[in-house]
């Protein structure tokens, strides 16, 4: 007999949100909550385990499990979790996905609908294109995700879910498909949603592009540069700091800039340095 309805979200904040608008009954609910960010790296197949193990391998290369050890395996726990959720799919009355429009939320729910296309029960998406709120200046702005809002506009967007019919769900499942045949590191769904990809030096010109010939900090450059993309792309690029900061190091290797490292033997070495363009 099903029992309860699966909610999947994106980011631990987003989950303390929804808690908070007290919009699902817990007790009957699980919560599946999304971390990874798929706009960055190489994509893997939840049941090729050499694949998710490659993508850890990625992560820990630019850093990431340098600055965050307790979430070394992060990778590894959230596609068990994910896995589990979908091979006892039938058990739920509807999956709720709490998925927005930027980057990482549109490829991960390609990435969901792509291994739930066969299944039977509903399946509901937030359709936050249709959703204007007034923000603290009494002015009218969108939200892209629930990341994005507080607990008083989340009350408000469950009335924006739709039901998925069989072209929607192929649809997003086609999308990973192609997307998962790239081969790329870099994945941006831009502003009118227009999609772009490419390699890990994709961005490497807009970091250089905030280079001067006088000395500053990384999180200067990285900070200026996150503007440019934004500006460029749209705030739901999914584009982190993180990401520029390995590639400011990559730059500095290639002889591109030159960076003097200012916390020389300790972990903050990989984020807090001096640059200079060449």
């Amino acid at each position: 007999m099903r029992q309860k309805d699966l909610h999947i979200i994106f980011g631990l904040h987003s989950k303390n949100l929804l808690m908070q608008s007290e919009q699902i009954d817990p007790e009957r609910s699980e919560i599946l909550v999304l971390h990874d960010s798929l706009s960055l790296g190489p994509l893997y197949d939840l049941y090729d385990k050499k694949s998710s193990e490659y993508r850890n391998l990625w992560w820990d290369k630019i850093g990431a499990t340098k600055l965050k050890e307790d979430e070394v395996n992060y990778i590894l726990d959230e596609t068990n979790n994910v896995k589990n959720a979908i091979d006892k799919s039938d058990n739920y009355d509807n999956i709720y996905l709490w998925l927005g429009h930027n980057t990482d939320e549109i490829i991960l729910t390609a990435r969901i609908l792509h291994y739930l296309k066969e299944v039977a029960i509903p399946v509901f998406k937030l359709n936050l294109t249709k959703t204007i709120f007034t923000n603290d200046k009494g002015m009218e702005t969108e939200f892209h995700s629930i990341q994005m809002m507080k607990a008083e506009h989340v009350q408000g967007v469950s009335k924006y879910f739709e039901e998925l019919n069989i072209n929607d769900k192929t649809y997003y499942a086609s999308l990973w498909e192609q997307i998962g045949k790239e081969q790329s590191f870099v994945r941006i769904f831009g502003k009118s949603m227009n999609y772009v990809s490419g390699d890990e030096t994709f961005l490497d010109q807009f970091l250089i592009n905030n280079c001067k010939e006088t000395v500053q900090t990384s999180s200067y450059v990285v900070a200026y540069t996150l503007f440019e993309l934004w500006n460029h792309y749209g705030f739901g690029c999914g584009i982190g700091d993180l990401f520029l900061y390995y590639r400011l190091r990559q730059l500095g290797k290639m002889g591109k800039i030159e960076i003097q490292y200012a916390q020389e033997g300790t972990d903050r070495r990989e984020t807090i340095f001096d640059v200079k363009y060449r």
